[in-house]
């Protein structure tokens, strides 16, 4: 098997430009036996997980720090390579009013 395994996290070799730039890992969960609910790999105590956080993003901030992220070259083009990604690009380009000036007006 390619990639690193720690624990119960995968991290897969950059055979893609979108892993690569998405730095993802996959992680492996115990099915839930019976009625028993699923319990989240960074809650379960049997784990030993200490490296997530969770991140409470205000939506009063969400367009700024995605301008901020677009500024310095993240936007999904970048995280989704392809013709998603690039659609993406130029729409938030054409809606958005942000810093980055990447076309050139005429």
């Amino acid at each position: 098997m390619s990639g690193d395994i720690y624990e119960n996290i995968i991290f897969p070799s950059h055979i893609d430009s979108r892993i690569t730039n998405q730095s993802g890992c996959f992680t492996i969960h115990e099915i839930p036996k019976d009625n028993n609910p699923f319990i989240p790999i960074n809650k379960n105590p049997r784990i030993s997980v200490d490296t997530f956080i969770e991140i409470t993003i205000d939506k009063d901030i969400k367009k700024d720090i995605l301008n901020e992220l677009y500024y310095v070259g993240i936007h999904r083009g970048f995280i989704y390579p392809g013709l998603e990604g690039l659609t993406s690009r130029l729409k938030f380009e054409i809606e958005t009013t942000h810093n980055r000036r990447t076309l050139q007006p005429e």
